[in-house]
């Protein structure tokens, strides 16, 4: 079974703003949206939508100090990216669970391998450029 498409996680997200959501820790939370950001009601600070989407590539978590170097407000993305009524019922966003810890450049290495990509289309054009201009100038 695959995951869900993000935006399909971010509608069901906005679905329930204003219920009860409770951290790892038991604390219970409310939030509003303004946007594309989710602000949580304990403290106020707004939570970017990018926030869970960074988060989300990563699911299923065990907690939240998995994803801390990752999003802000971990514990709230955590919490609500966990929770049956976003994730589908199963308080899991994918078959099995993960025993490592997670850490930034998980995230970052899909980035990294893309931008390292580009990096040797763009090398390739340039030594395309540099023998084209080695030619002889026709206007002397």
């Amino acid at each position: 079974m695959s995951k869900p498409h993000f935006e399909e996680i971010w509608r069901r997200i906005l679905r329930h703003e204003g219920e009860t959501f409770y951290t790892k820790t038991r604390l219970p939370f409310t939030y509003r949206i303004e946007g594309n950001a989710l602000i949580p009601d304990r403290t106020g600070y707004p939570l970017h939508k990018s926030n869970f989407e960074k988060a989300y590539m990563l699911v299923p978590i065990d907690g939240p100090g998995e994803i801390n170097q990752i999003v802000r407000g971990p514990a709230y993305v955590w919490a609500i990216l966990h929770d049956p009524r976003i994730s589908g019922g199963t308080g899991k966003l994918s078959m099995g669970t993960k025993n490592k810890r997670i850490y930034k450049t998980d995230y970052v290495d899909s980035r990294v391998h893309q931008r390292q990509i580009n990096i040797k289309a763009l090398s390739k054009q340039l030594i395309s450029y540099k023998q084209f201009s080695s030619f002889p100038s026709l206007s002397s």
